[in-house]
């Protein structure tokens, strides 16, 4: 009986056995699965993980290429500078050429004033123009340095922070010098051209009085002429004649001299004088 109930024991635990086997190879299974699952999805996420470091990598690149692009452009800005003034108007950034031709250096302009370099005369509108710039306005504005007498065009715009608020403006600053020199001749050889259209004008008018005095007096000695029809009335003719012959020689002068005139304006006539 006792070797029964072993026996019956055995078969009874050997059934157990084997059901918990059997469990534990569906759980091994399912956590198999679970696991190739959570695999599979790690791999996703590194596979996204990689492509987003990628593309920061990228936009790094390029911010940086941007950024050497700007200062190439910043550094070689033709007869101007480029810079970035805080609330206290101070410089945070600054480059351009026109620092070299002011004598300066961009260290010596980091963290100081941009006011002080100004002269005192155009310090205070420059400041109120600058703080206007500050409440959001974008401006520009011509000035003169009477230290230098030199023009600069000042083009202000405000560069805002996540929070759309002002707390830094760019300028722009150009030497315009050599355009308002272009522009000052420009308008003396307009006003030369206004002056020699007025004298052409009086001239025409001069001419036209000058012309017509003998032309008068010739149509009215021909009238006379023609009113002298008898024989007795010849010294009257040859009086008449003589004076048309007379205004005509004096006609041709006034021609010659226009003539004359007009050959020297263009340049044909030279002056050469002698003892």
């Amino acid at each position: 009986m006792a070797l029964k109930r072993a026996l019956d024991d055995l078969v009874k635990y050997s059934g157990e056995l084997k059901k918990t086997n059997t469990e534990l190879e569906e759980r091994v299974e399912h956590r198999t699965t679970e696991l190739r699952a959570t695999v599979k999805e790690l791999e996703f996420i590194n596979t996204l993980l990689q492509q987003e470091i990628k593309n920061k990598e990228e936009a790094v690149l390029a911010l940086k290429e941007s950024q050497q692009m700007l200062e190439t452009i910043a550094v070689n800005f033709p007869n101007g500078m480029m810079s970035v003034l805080d609330r206290d108007f101070r410089y945070l950034y600054a480059q351009g050429q026109e620092i070299k031709n002011l004598g300066l250096s961009q260290e010596e302009l980091i963290g100081h004033q941009f006011l002080p370099l100004r002269n005192e005369k155009v310090r205070e509108e420059v400041k109120e123009l600058l703080i206007k710039n500050f409440e959001g306005e974008i401006i520009s504005f011509e000035y003169k340095n009477p230290d230098n007498n030199n023009y600069y065009l000042l083009n202000v715009a405000p560069l805002r922070n996540s929070e759309n608020e002002t707390s830094q403006v760019l300028v722009v600053s150009q030497n315009i010098s050599a355009l308002k020199k272009a522009e000052y001749e420009i308008r003396k050889s307009l006003e030369r051209e206004r002056e020699l259209n007025d004298m052409k004008s009086r001239f025409v008018s001069m001419a036209s009085h000058e012309f017509r005095t003998p032309l008068a007096a010739i149509l009215s000695s021909a009238s006379l002429i023609s009113k002298y029809n008898n024989p007795d009335d010849d010294p009257k003719r040859i009086k008449h004649i003589n004076t048309i012959n007379s205004t005509v020689s004096n006609l041709t002068e006034i021609m010659n001299d226009f003539l004359s005139l007009g050959k020297t304006a263009e340049g044909k006539v030279h002056n050469k004088p002698v003892e």
